[in-house]
């Protein structure tokens, strides 16, 4: 975890002491056992502010759920087209004049919603670092990267350990697998 971000869930905790697993009364005496709950405090409210504004956008272009009937690999392009215009130095989408980085929020949440329990069991079978690069396939690609990712352990022991490279020459596999479906 981060310095920063560490520094604001320890300072978070410390004014919260009941989710430290101690009990103590508030000022009028009165107790709740909020240890294992969410601290929704933490959440920015003001950034979400500009991702509702997308949604509001699109539920009007669209229908308001209509981007649950999307294929959300959809959104996995989406996501990264306005990540690197934002990192291109484009601050607002063309069309919508919204902030690219409210637009790749959507996606975020969207894509969040739409993996929902897949996301943990898929997560469960894979190393962390190969899960983010097969976390952003197709459905059909992801099941054969996920036998990519068997074979780059493999290979990274052959390697002498180095799983950086038999990473590499799995994405590599992984790209050359997804051009040769478009161009099928």
């Amino acid at each position: 975890m981060p310095k920063k971000i560490k520094a604001s869930v320890e300072e978070a905790l410390k004014n919260q002491p009941a989710l430290k697993g101690k009990l103590q009364a508030n000022a009028k005496g009165g107790i709740k056992d909020d240890a294992a709950k969410l601290l929704w405090s933490l959440l920015p409210y003001d950034a979400l502010e500009p991702i509702v504004e997308v949604l509001m956008v699109g539920a009007k272009k669209y229908s308001p759920d209509n981007w649950r009937r999307v294929d959300r690999e959809r959104y996995v392009d989406a996501l990264l087209r306005h990540v690197f215009a934002f990192i291109r130095g484009e601050a607002l989408d063309r069309d919508t004049k919204l902030t690219h980085l409210s637009h790749a929020g959507c996606c975020i949440l969207f894509l969040i919603a739409l993996y929902g329990d897949e996301a943990y069991r898929h997560a469960s079978t894979v190393e962390p670092k190969e899960n983010f690069y097969l976390a952003a396939l197709p459905d059909s690609l992801r099941r054969s990267g996920t036998d990519w990712a068997a074979r780059a352990r493999e290979r990274a022991d052959e390697l002498g350990g180095d799983r950086e490279a038999a990473l590499r020459e799995a994405g590599k596999s992984i790209a050359d697998e997804a051009k040769r479906q478009l161009n099928s």
